[in-house]
C-alpha cells in the first residue's frame, strides 16, 4: 500500500525591508499539523511584495516552499504544503542625499550656473533630475545659493535630504593702460 504525504499547514511572517526598487521579500514560516513533536525546516522559499513602492501593510505573497529535514524524525519527504500564503510587511522609504557642489567662476557678462551636485542613494534603474542650482550675472561679495529639487517617477519611495551648494562670480581682471603721448608746444 502507497503511504501519501501528509499536508502540513504554513504560516508565515515577512520582514520590514527598505526600499531597493525590487519586490522580493524574506519570510520566515512555522508548520503545523505534524506527527508528534516531528519538525520540519525550510529548505528554501521565495515570497514578493505586492509591488516595490515604499508603503506602510503591503501585501506579501509566499510563491515558492522547499521542506527540510527537522527535529524527532520529521523527514521532508513524508509532508506537503502549498503555497499562497499571505502576510502584511513594510517597505520603507530609502535614504537619499542630493548635494550641490560650491562652484567658483570669472565674470564674464553672461549668465552662470553652478550645475553641479551629485546623488547617492538611487535604487535599481531610478533615475532624477536636478533642479534649483544657483545662477547669477555679476560678481557679488556674497555667493549666489542653490535651492535644489529633484524629480522622479520614483520619488515617493526615497527620504531626501539636500546640501545645497553655491556659485561665486568673482570679479574679471581689467587693464587699464595709459598711452604716451608726444605734442609739440602750440601756446592753446
Amino acid at each position: 500500500a502507497a503511504i501519501s504525504k501528509k499536508a502540513v499547514s504554513a504560516t508565515v511572517s515577512a520582514a520590514d525591508k527598505v526600499y531597493n526598487g525590487n519586490t522580493a521579500a524574506i519570510v520566515t514560516i512555522t508548520y503545523s499539523d505534524l506527527v508528534g513533536s516531528e519538525t520540519l525546516t525550510t529548505a528554501s522559499s521565495s515570497a514578493t511584495f505586492s509591488d516595490q513602492n515604499a508603503e506602510i501593510n503591503k501585501t506579501v505573497t509566499v510563491n515558492s516552499i522547499a521542506l527540510g529535514d527537522g527535529d524527532n524524525g520529521g523527514l521532508a519527504a513524508n509532508y506537503s504544503v502549498t503555497t499562497g500564503q499571505t502576510t502584511l510587511a513594510t517597505i520603507s522609504k530609502a535614504p537619499l542625499s542630493v548635494t550641490g557642489m560650491n562652484t567658483t567662476v570669472t565674470y564674464n557678462a553672461s549668465a552662470q550656473t553652478s550645475e553641479a551636485a551629485t546623488i547617492l542613494g538611487t535604487q535599481g534603474s531610478d533615475s532624477f533630475v536636478i533642479s534649483g542650482y544657483a545662477t547669477a550675472t555679476n560678481y557679488s561679495a556674497v555667493a549666489y545659493a542653490d535651492d535644489l529639487s529633484v524629480t522622479s517617477a520614483a520619488i515617493n519611495n526615497y527620504d531626501i535630504t539636500y546640501t545645497n551648494g553655491s556659485l561665486t562670480i568673482i570679479k574679471a581682471p581689467l587693464s587699464v593702460t595709459g598711452m604716451n603721448t608726444t605734442v609739440t608746444y602750440n601756446a592753446s
